[in-house]
């Protein structure tokens, strides 16, 4: 099989040439566009690279639903550095476990999980901490993220080359007894997952997914986040979960065509009572459910809630066949 990209920085790279100017993320009221996304990736890279990141490090991103950690994703891939996606709800000494396991050597972590995170530097092997809102502490080695960004790209040689087989990604197992398992993904394995998406839902540079799941599951990182920037499409990010009608609302405002969910969620759907509005003046043409297996009755109900939708609902009966 050919591929048409060897890492995750060429998508951005033959995204911004060929159509700088499209909005790639929309997040609340801001758009990115790919020149601009590919520019916050770049700055970030040149700080990656300015705090000794080199190539096969391993970063840990523990992070909410957010444009940094797609920045932060992408300059990690540029830099030919690992991206370790840590679950957020894990417990400090869950999270030691893992970022020692893993060797990381930079943690890129929010004020909003500090609790969990604050201390990891002196209990792991991680060297420095980035926090992309606010420094729990003054410290040499504690970076804002909005600081990070401001190196000038004087002399940039930030990239480095990573092929289909190289590691790109560790994502660490749940459900297991045990300490975690750190799966190890390589750019190979990841893309054959976006382009059986692309083929399978016969996606284009026209289609706009929401991310509103957790963006360090695999489902979500490969599905709902990589996969419209390697069609050259766009998504809508979600901040919270809650309220669930915010995402209805963004999915109706922001006319998403791709809408992905758990069986959770579809279960939680054909409870509600959607506004006859959003029942009808949707957008979605695709609506897709991952993780694990969906209930025939609940698609049954779904189908009949979506009646003047059914390629949607087609799809989704083919995506959890």
């Amino acid at each position: 099989m050919l591929y048409p990209y060897q890492n995750f920085y060429e998508m951005i790279l033959a995204n911004a040439n060929r159509d700088a100017r499209k909005t790639v993320i929309f997040v609340e009221n801001e758009k990115i566009s790919n020149i601009e996304f590919l520019r916050r990736v770049d700055s970030f890279a040149r700080f990656l690279c300015y705090s000794g990141v080199q190539k096969e490090d391993k970063v840990t991103l523990v992070m909410p639903n957010c444009a940094e950690f797609l920045i932060s994703f992408f300059a990690i891939s540029k830099i030919g550095g690992i991206v370790v996606a840590v679950n957020t709800m894990l417990k400090e000494e869950e999270h030691q476990y893992v970022l020692n396991d893993a060797e990381a050597k930079m943690l890129i972590t929010s004020s909003k999980f500090s609790a969990q995170t604050k201390e990891l530097q002196g209990t792991t092997s991680i060297e420095k901490t980035v926090w992309i809102d606010t420094l729990p502490e003054a410290s040499d080695e504690h970076f804002l993220f909005s600081e990070a960004m401001a190196i000038p790209p004087f002399d940039d040689k930030s990239r480095a080359e990573k092929t289909l087989d190289d590691l790109a990604v560790i994502i660490y197992t749940s459900g297991i007894t045990g300490h975690p398992k750190g799966a190890m993904l390589s750019y190979k394995n990841i893309f054959s997952n976006l382009y059986g998406g692309q083929e399978r839902f016969a996606l284009t540079q026209k289609d706009r997914f929401i991310v509103y799941l957790p963006m360090f599951h695999s489902f979500t990182l490969s599905i709902s986040v990589l996969l419209p920037v390697y069609i050259g499409g766009s998504m809508v990010i979600i901040l919270s979960l809650l309220p669930f009608s915010n995402i209805i609302k963004q999915t109706l405002l922001k006319r998403v065509t791709v809408f992905l969910g758990i069986p959770d969620v579809y279960n939680a759907l054909v409870r509600a009572k959607l506004p006859w509005h959003f029942l009808w003046f949707n957008t979605v043409r695709a609506f897709v459910s991952g993780s694990s297996a969906l209930r025939e009755d609940t698609l049954n109900r779904f189908n009949a809630m979506f009646s003047r939708a059914k390629k949607s609902a087609r799809s989704l009966s083919e995506a959890t066949a």
